[in-house]
């Protein structure tokens, strides 16, 4: 996620841009994998969290989360009137891969039908908003709809992860604004987002 502001001016290297994106996967990985341990080191999450802002800023011409600006209050209210959507993102730290071969299954060939126009992508029931929110990509070495076999390191954001991001966040000093996200996935950090935070989602 990226906190959208005025650009810097900064320019960075391809090269620059080539270590600043490896060193902001590694700092992402030791986040995951903090908040994955029994007692999570808070302090090193802060600390590794500024530094991935900072990283996404250079990368994108922003500037980090603390220099963002307050939204206005009109993006408030307009916040405060989203749908929510969080309750479709159940967790299960014991889904096994063949379980969420199926939920992805279920969801692609929900896709199909709506991109086929057989149903209606604008109006679709609860129960089809959780077919969706429960497919998690092909992480893990799952075959995908392509039939090319997912990464290793690829992996949808749990929502306790997503949830703590955003305390986390509340903690360092965010109390709403405009966020990117530019990488959505299925959408989980919009959907467990503040109301105050206004996510535009890639």
């Amino acid at each position: 996620m990226l906190i959208l502001d005025r650009a810097t001016g900064q320019s960075v290297s391809p090269i620059e841009k080539m270590k600043l994106s490896r060193e902001g996967s590694s700092s992402t990985a030791q986040v995951s994998a903090e908040y994955a341990a029994a007692k999570p080191n808070r302090l090193m999450i802060m600390k590794l969290s500024r530094r991935i802002s900072e990283i996404i800023a250079l990368l994108m011409g922003g500037k980090p989360v603390e220099a963002a600006e307050p939204v206005a209050q009109q993006d408030d209210q307009a916040g405060a009137t989203r749908n929510p959507t969080a309750q479709f993102y159940d967790y299960d730290q014991n889904r096994k891969p063949a379980q969420r071969k199926k939920e992805n299954a279920a969801a692609m060939a929900l896709l199909a039908q709506i991109e086929s126009g057989e149903v209606d992508g604008a109006t679709l029931r609860a129960e089809q908003k959780q077919i969706l929110a429960k497919y998690s990509g092909t992480g893990g070495a799952l075959i995908g709809a392509d039939g090319k076999k997912g990464s290793a390191y690829e992996y949808y954001t749990p929502k306790p992860i997503a949830e703590g991001i955003w305390d986390l966040m509340g903690e360092l000093g965010f109390s709403g604004g405009k966020v990117l996200d530019p990488c959505s996935g299925s959408g989980i950090f919009g959907a467990t987002a503040p109301s105050s935070a206004l996510v535009d989602a890639v």
